[in-house]
């Protein structure tokens, strides 16, 4: 069954996550100007009237979507840490965005092209830098958690990690979902990070 039918059968808060899967992936592909309504609606075999129904626009639709991603990463670095000694806290945040990147690669790619794409739509863009800096901030948090447990050397700075963190795993990114980067010379560099940052090569 399809359209409007199945829609109508479906639980409401599992109509809004397939609406919200479709989209991530329509914005991943063609970014959020490339990205229409109607082409979100054909993908979550749904009526383009729901989607306004539930979000109100195509730009409350990608911030949901920002959003989501979000929350997904910070629950499943909450489990991370609760398995970790805090002194490898830091590495958590990485291995949470590497999952993410094979597991789900149109919410990597979709945050990707979020961050070196403006929309011209100035609510989309300064929500994207805000969540950027509550990233920023969750990963800054973890590193000092390690710093203060003996898992970082004591003079690098838990701010300035915090970024080098994030932007090691957009360059994960970029190998997991576009194959920018070979898998040993990503390697390599995480092994140089964990290096620098610990004073181990383990």
């Amino acid at each position: 069954m399809t359209g409007p039918a199945r829609a109508a059968r479906m639980p409401a808060k599992q109509r809004r996550s397939e609406i919200i899967e479709a989209a991530t992936t329509c914005f991943a592909e063609r970014g959020f100007a490339g990205t229409s309504t109607a082409s979100v609606a054909a993908l979550a075999v749904v009526n383009e009237a729901l989607i306004f129904r539930h979000f109100g626009s195509k730009r409350a639709l990608y911030i949901e979507c920002v959003d989501e991603a979000w929350a997904s990463m910070r629950a499943r670095c909450s489990e991370l840490f609760d398995d970790e000694p805090e002194a490898g806290h830091w590495r958590m945040p990485g291995r949470a965005f590497l999952e993410l990147v094979r597991e789900r690669p149109d919410v990597a790619r979709m945050w990707m092209r979020g961050l070196v794409e403006t929309t011209g739509t100035p609510e989309i863009d300064e929500h994207l830098a805000e969540r950027m800096r509550e990233v920023h901030a969750f990963v800054t948090d973890a590193c000092r958690r390690s710093a203060a447990a003996g898992g970082l050397e004591a003079d690098r700075d838990p701010s300035t990690e915090a970024w080098t963190i994030i932007a090691m795993g957009l360059l994960g990114a970029s190998l997991g979902t576009r194959g920018l980067v070979e898998p040993a010379a990503f390697d390599a560099v995480l092994a140089s990070h964990r290096t620098w940052l610990t004073g181990s090569s383990d």
